[in-house]
């Protein structure tokens, strides 16, 4: 059988100082099939499409620059999907411009899914150490709760939030696996590995690498383009954001063929979610009080429900 090969894609935004690295730590695994390296510059405001461009000059046979056709600056997801529309290998990783691997990052997942045919990906592979802006190292996380999962167990551990650290630098997938689930959603301003996890669990046969062993550097800095010390942090802005996934969650859902038992999980997990807001418990001791259902009604639909349609959908279960 021929050697899988893998087309790794960086976005690069506001990461002049760091995509050099980012992108000789892909370099050094080009033993274990790196096939093509996708830079997707997103309309920085710093340098970094000269360094780009510079990586290209030095590393023509296996660098690529794409820009948005309009030249504008679109997000990490549509740059993301501009790269695997253009990728050519076998398998698609992701690694964001600031960060690198370390090396051997690629072995695992490359003997495993040239083995496991029935595969779509590899989950999660390993861990990660996270550099604060001194690049000092912050924390470190091995993946030992994501090796002891079986493939059928991934959504439930997603979904329920048993499973964390996952992240887009972390999974290798077969090019094929995007149209089983889709791609990116661009819409979405904030989690959209989140919802494409979700999505790659209920729908593909994705796998543990079985490593614990940290693989990525993940920096923490001012210049991250998300800073969660730049989002709000009260509850209201974590629901606006959590019920955005949701609701793309919930139309993926309706569109997609996905076995029932995970859209029914699905579903009650969004309908519980739903009812532990204040604001519905709110109107409906209000609405019992004052015999106001209506009120009641109003209310949860003013600060809860996402619209009619995925109502609709949440009934049929």
């Amino acid at each position: 059988m021929a050697a899988l090969s893998v087309s790794v894609i960086i976005p690069v935004y506001n990461a002049e100082k760091y995509l050099r690295q980012a992108v000789e730590s892909v370099l050094a695994e080009r033993a274990d099939g790196v096939k093509e390296i996708i830079l997707v510059e997103d309309c920085s405001p710093d340098n970094a499409l000269a360094v780009a461009e510079k990586l290209v000059s030095e590393h023509s046979d296996i660098i690529h620059v794409y820009r948005h056709p309009d030249g504008k600056n679109h997000g990490a997801g549509a740059s993301r999907n501009l790269g695997i529309k253009n990728a050519t290998g076998d398998l698609i990783c992701f690694l964001d411009a600031d960060d690198y691997w370390l090396p051997g990052k690629l072995a695992r997942p490359v003997e495993i899914l040239s083995a496991d045919m029935s595969a779509d990906g590899i989950y999660d592979i390993s861990g990660m150490l996270y550099l604060d802006k001194e690049e000092e190292e912050i924390s470190e996380f091995r993946g030992v709760e994501v090796s002891r999962l079986k493939p059928e167990e991934i959504f439930s551990a997603l979904l329920l939030k048993s499973v964390s650290h996952w992240q887009t630098n972390n999974f290798t997938v077969r090019k094929s696996a995007f149209d089983k689930v889709g791609l990116y959603n661009e819409d979405l301003p904030l989690a959209q590995d989140t919802e494409l996890a979700l999505r790659m669990a209920a729908l593909l046969r994705m796998v543990p690498s079985g490593s614990t062993e940290p693989a990525t550097v993940t920096r923490r800095h001012g210049d991250n383009r998300y800073d969660p010390q730049k989002v709000s942090a009260s509850p209201e802005s974590r629901w606006a954001h959590m019920r955005q996934v949701f609701e793309s969650l919930d139309r993926w859902f309706s569109a997609w063929s996905v076995p029932e038992d995970k859209r029914v999980m699905f579903r009650r997990f969004y309908i519980r979610r739903l009812s532990a807001r204040r604001e519905f418990r709110t109107a409906m001791r209000k609405a019992s009080k004052y015999g106001m259902l209506w009120w009641g009604i109003c209310c949860f639909a003013r600060f809860i429900i996402p619209g009619p349609r995925t109502l609709l959908n949440m009934m049929r279960g």
